[in-house]
């Protein structure tokens, strides 16, 4: 019983450093294209860290919400529904769309 509690907590703990690993990822776009003095890409310190909160905090949103569910279409759903929210925080967080 021991270890498969263990292991349960050791696979959570793989997930959310997954969910670090792919924020660190996604972030390296604008970094890069930054460096390359893409024209339209100027993020300071705080787009950064806004922007890997949203992610990381997404990411850890899903992890919760589907702590209990077995089925791929309800998680699919569920992370459906995250990811469109983000992308709506996103878009607005850039251009300013909705307001």
């Amino acid at each position: 019983m021991a270890a498969s509690s263990h292991n349960g907590g050791g696979g959570r703990f793989f997930l959310t450093t997954a969910w670090v690993a792919a924020t660190a990822l996604i972030l390296l776009a604008p970094l890069v294209a930054m460096r390359m003095n893409v024209e339209g890409v100027n993020w300071t310190v705080t787009d950064f860290a806004f922007m890997g909160g949203l992610l990381v905090g997404a990411g850890l949103l899903y992890e919760l919400a589907t702590w209990k569910v077995t089925t791929l279409r309800t998680r699919l759903l569920i992370a459906a529904a995250i990811g469109a929210v983000v992308m709506m925080i996103w878009v607005e967080a850039a251009v300013g769309i909705f307001h």
